[in-house]
């Protein structure tokens, strides 16, 4: 299975240059948003080559922030590479969608298993006063694997639609807003899910997708494979078949892949803090092959970094930096 760079947090390279103060991070290049993203970017994924051409590549989506028509409501999504005059634009669509909210979630993945990598992107939900009561929630781009620069099927009229897409909800109006997401086999079948934090709708979500169509042609079969626990989620961490929902006020509560169900667990309270803010990290601190979380506390009553420990069915938390309140909020 083709393995993928995730982004480094910023809240990462802050805390190693705290530990580590002979680093240094200096800024190489910038991105500017596009004028019509006047909410600038919701999200990224870097440090991939996911077309197989020898060159690095970022992919971002916009994000909406003023509720202006026509600019930052209409969800957007860009693929730039690293060129020999810098970063180079070199593919871009919007979806036929007028309107999304803020912070969506990006991840690469391989869904369907098929040897060509893809973008999954959650425009946030948003119904426009009913003038788009089910919107898709879920959309994924496919790339040819061929070392060109388009995602998913060409229109002909300057935009590009997603290999697969799906709403989540088969009603309308519904308020489902994944926050987060983890691409991983959670259950051992063998294929990738999609694992969701969401701040709306049920807290966990777990979606999967028989067929990624090259053809675009609406042959992909989506499953919600498990929705449940009750809070407003804005951070997970999977390790192994257990995935950790990081509430949005400290309280940790995992959901697990038996062999033959997802059972949900006691919910530990309070261990993340003040909650997380899209800033867990899995890691092998240690080096013992057993993972840990490292998160960040985005409360500012309580600026501190943990660190999480599995211990049979519950989450040892340590706090491993306290970080000075007029710092602000750590985000991931």
């Amino acid at each position: 299975m083709r393995k993928f760079v995730t982004p480094i947090l910023m809240v990462a390279m802050l805390f190693s240059l705290t530990v580590f103060g002979q680093n240094r991070f200096d800024r190489l290049a910038t991105i500017d948003a596009m004028p019509e993203d006047v909410g600038g970017f919701g999200n990224f994924v870097a440090g991939v080559d996911l077309d197989d051409d020898g060159l690095l590549e970022i992919y971002t989506v916009n994000d909406d922030w003023y509720d202006q028509v026509g600019l930052d409501l209409v969800p957007r999504i860009y693929k730039y590479e690293d060129g020999p005059d810098g970063w180079d634009l070199v593919w871009s669509t919007r979806l036929p969608l007028e309107f999304q909210n803020t912070w969506p979630a990006l991840a690469a993945g391989d869904l369907d298993n098929d040897g060509k990598a893809e973008i999954i992107w959650t425009p946030t939900n948003n119904t426009g006063g009913g003038l788009q009561p089910n919107p898709e929630r879920i959309v994924v781009f496919e790339t040819p694997g061929d070392g060109s620069n388009g995602m998913g099927v060409d229109n002909g009229d300057g935009t590009w639609r997603p290999n697969a897409s799906w709403t989540i909800a088969s009603t309308n109006n519904a308020n489902i807003r994944p926050f987060k997401i983890v691409i991983t086999d959670i259950d051992s079948d063998g294929v990738d899910e999609i694992v969701a934090s969401c701040r709306a709708g049920d807290g966990i979500q777990i979606y999967s997708v028989d067929n990624v169509p090259d053809a675009a042609d609406s042959s992909d079969v989506w499953t919600l494979e498990f929705s449940g626990v009750a809070g407003t989620h804005y951070d997970l961490a999977v390790i192994g078949n257990t995935v950790y929902g990081i509430q949005d006020n400290g309280n940790v509560t995992s959901v697990s892949w038996d062999g033959t169900a997802y059972v949900i667990g006691a919910t530990q309270a309070g261990i993340a803090g003040g909650g997380a803010w899209n800033s867990a990290q899995v890691v092998d601190v240690d080096g013992d092959t057993n993972p840990e979380i490292i998160l960040a506390s985005w409360s500012t009553a309580s600026n501190n970094v943990y660190l999480m420990q599995q211990s049979g069915d519950t989450l040892l938390s340590y706090m491993i930096k306290d970080v000075p309140a007029e710092a602000g909020r750590l985000y991931g």
